[in-house]
């Protein structure tokens, strides 16, 4: 019989899936935790699952995760090409290629767009099975506790010296740009409240496809129970008490990892003082750094720049369009952020 590829049935060969994972996925999530959030409990449908067989013994497995997006308020049915396994010793070409190629054949009937941040060891693989590069998700990060940032680079004395300075100095320039009128009120909260919501639905998204920037979607990304622990911090213009912004943080040891965030207008850029205003929130809780993954227009990235973040490593983002949705115009550009991954 040789390679064969068919559609995985979730609910009946769940312990083989387990199985085909073991080994080959990492990530945050156990496994079992992972089947039940991204699988199980996917708000909009279950995603499709793709199982490859070596004689009818199942050796591989790959899903495309359903994930909405939208642009100028169209829909845009979207996926995400994840949790690609395939059995050490079945691992050639031919047979990951074959995988691949067939899931996204089932994925063109479905989804308009089909996207995935594959490693570095499939990424060329994915490529061959008709994907194509639109980007990087590119980390930048910025320090807020400069004691900590000095202190691998000389003695912990001098270190701590040297950093309270330039924090104090920071601080009295961000402290200078709030009696200027950009005061900003930060509020820490444990859940996704209904201002979120309020938020999104009176923002201009621009021509970017991006996912809704809603308590629904957070509620499930960052689900209590299966994910890292997640804390929203809503930043509100202090004269007004309008909701201007928010990010959705985790703890990385003493970093501070933004992994979702929106602020109004967002796709036209993140104005500095709300920027200035996370970084802020972030020392007051005795972070050394802020970070934050963005694959995103570059006026976008030009905001955190600015606001005096740092562009570290990379990772490809690959996808595919439908070629019925954008037939004579330039394919639009992506806003994405660790909330779009599966991790």
């Amino acid at each position: 019989m040789g390679y064969e590829t068919r559609t995985a049935d979730l609910m009946l060969e769940r312990p083989v899936i387990l199985g085909l994972w073991a080994g080959a996925l990492r990530g945050q999530l156990s496994r079992e935790d992972k089947l039940r959030m991204h699988y199980a409990d996917c708000p909009w449908g279950q995603p499709l699952v793709e199982m490859l067989e070596n004689d009818g013994v199942p050796v591989g497995v790959v899903a495309i995760q359903p994930r909405p997006m939208e642009q100028h308020q169209r829909s845009i049915s979207a996926g995400l090409l994840m949790d690609f396994a395939v059995a050490p010793s079945h691992r050639s070409v031919g047979p990951a290629l074959k995988l691949q190629r067939s899931i996204l054949a089932r994925g063109d009937a479905r989804f308009d767009l089909v996207y995935g941040m594959p490693n570095d060891s499939a990424r060329a693989l994915s490529e061959r099975a008709g994907m194509q590069p639109v980007g990087a998700m590119t980390r930048f990060v910025r320090v807020v506790n400069y004691g900590h940032y000095f202190e691998p680079h000389m003695p912990r004395m001098l270190a701590s010296t040297l950093g309270r300075l330039v924090d104090a100095g920071l601080s009295i320039l961000h402290r200078s740009r709030n009696l200027f009128g950009a005061g900003k009120a930060v509020t820490w909260m444990e859940e996704p409240c209904g201002e979120i919501d309020d938020l999104w639905k009176t923002s201009d998204t621009g021509s970017c496809v991006l996912a809704a920037r809603d308590s629904r979607r957070l509620r499930w990304r960052f689900a209590s129970d299966v994910a890292r622990r997640v804390r929203y911090l809503l930043i509100r213009d202090r004269a007004k008490g309008q909701l201007e912004g928010w990010f959705a943080c985790d703890m990385a040891h003493d970093a501070l990892r933004v992994v979702d965030y929106w602020t109004r207008n967002a796709t036209r850029g993140t104005h500095r003082a709300l920027i200035d205003a996370l970084a802020a929130a972030a020392a007051a809780i005795g972070c050394a750094s802020v970070s934050i993954e963005l694959l995103a227009p570059d006026v976008v990235l030009q905001s955190w720049l600015v606001a005096g973040f740092v562009a570290r490593e990379s990772r490809p983002v690959l996808c595919r369009w439908r070629r019925e949705l954008f037939p004579h115009s330039t394919r639009p550009e992506l806003m994405l952020t660790s909330a779009d991954e599966d991790e």
